[in-house]
């Protein structure tokens, strides 16, 4: 919650954001090798 405050929030989202693109186009590509 204390993070929602801090000033570099929209910047911690957008990479919060894209390691969350990146995990799943990780796992789309496990579930479509196997």
């Amino acid at each position: 919650q204390q993070a929602l405050r801090k000033p570099h929030t929209t910047k911690h989202l957008k990479l919060h954001h894209a390691v969350q693109c990146s995990e799943a186009q990780v796992q789309a590509g496990h579930t479509t090798s196997s």
